[in-house]
């Protein structure tokens, strides 16, 4: 999955959250592809957040993007882990 610069996060303030490893309340909303699922990224310390069923609904959505078999969770997993880090690696100029 690559990153392009459209998906590079903008910060946004949020008054309804409040990082809970450095009480940050501004973070970067970052769309996963192919999905309306929005995940907050923490513009102080890089914390990524997955509200409740975020991270089963983008795993359900890569396993049915590459074959739909249920069995291929793990390799989901790996791509789910190598776009945040992708996105986290991105933040680093900000």
């Amino acid at each position: 999955m690559e990153v392009a610069s459209k998906d590079i996060p903008v910060a946004a303030q949020n008054d309804a959250k409040t990082c809970p490893k450095c009480e940050s309340r501004v973070f970067y909303p970052v769309n996963f592809p192919g999905t309306s699922v929005v995940i907050d990224i923490c513009k102080n310390c890089k914390g990524v957040w997955f509200d409740k069923g975020e991270l089963h609904a983008i795993k359900k959505a890569v396993i049915d993007e590459e074959t739909g078999e249920q069995d291929k969770h793990e390799a989901a997993s790996e791509k789910i882990a190598a776009w945040v880090n992708k996105i986290l690696e991105s933040l680093k100029a900000y």
